[in-house]
Order: structure tokens, then C-alpha cells, then sequence
């Protein structure tokens, strides 16, 4: 309570400043989807997302998931207009590996 309690008395006196013919909104409900859409995304590799860049990425494509602005035809055209920029290379060489293939051997999804 001693941590909780300057908080929630300032939240009380700015809800009692509130007009009382605009009553607001006082539930969080409309970002439960969202909230869940990404944790969907992320799964249960929450656990790996230390690199800020690369989770602020993540995020920015789960954004664009939740806003129905996501397209596999739009994001094929980004990477093959980069592509074809860079002479069809890669700006950041690294293997991304998926799992191994039937005879233990790593199996990559991309290839330079």
C-alpha cells in the first residue's frame, strides 16, 4: 500500500476533475487484442528477444499486422527492390539457419 497509494490518489483526483458529461473511458479493454496479437507473434520465443533492434522490428510488423497492413506480395517487393539495389546482395551477411534436415546437417533458408 505505501508504494500504491500516492498512485492510485492521483488517478482518483484526476477522475473526480473529469467533467461529468463526458464520462470517458476507464477499462483497458481495447488493447487486450492487440496485447494478444503479439504475444501470439512472439510465441514462446519471448525469451530470445534481447536484441532492441531487432524486437523494435518485430513490433513494428506485429503494428502492421494489427493494423490489416500486412502483405507478404508488399514485403516480397521491399526485399527484391533491396535486392536488386545491392546488385542482389545482401547488406548484412548472415546465415539464418532452420532447423537440421533429415541427415543432422543445418538446412538455410536464405543463401547468399
Amino acid at each position: 500500500m505505501t508504494h500504491w497509494a500516492p498512485l492510485l490518489q492521483a488517478q482518483l483526483v484526476r477522475r473526480a476533475a473529469q467533467p461529468a458529461d463526458q464520462p470517458g473511458q476507464w477499462a483497458n479493454g481495447a488493447i487486450e487484442d492487440p496485447i494478444r496479437t503479439a504475444r501470439e507473434v512472439i510465441g514462446d520465443r519471448a525469451w530470445t528477444l534481447r536484441h532492441r533492434t531487432r524486437l523494435n522490428l518485430l513490433l513494428e510488423l506485429v503494428r502492421l499486422r494489427i493494423n490489416k497492413l500486412d502483405s507478404q506480395v508488399a514485403y516480397a517487393a521491399a526485399i527484391r527492390k533491396h535486392l536488386d539495389s545491392t546488385g542482389g546482395r545482401p547488406t548484412h551477411t548472415a546465415a539464418i539457419a532452420d532447423q537440421d534436415d533429415a541427415d543432422g546437417r543445418r538446412a538455410y533458408s536464405l543463401r547468399a
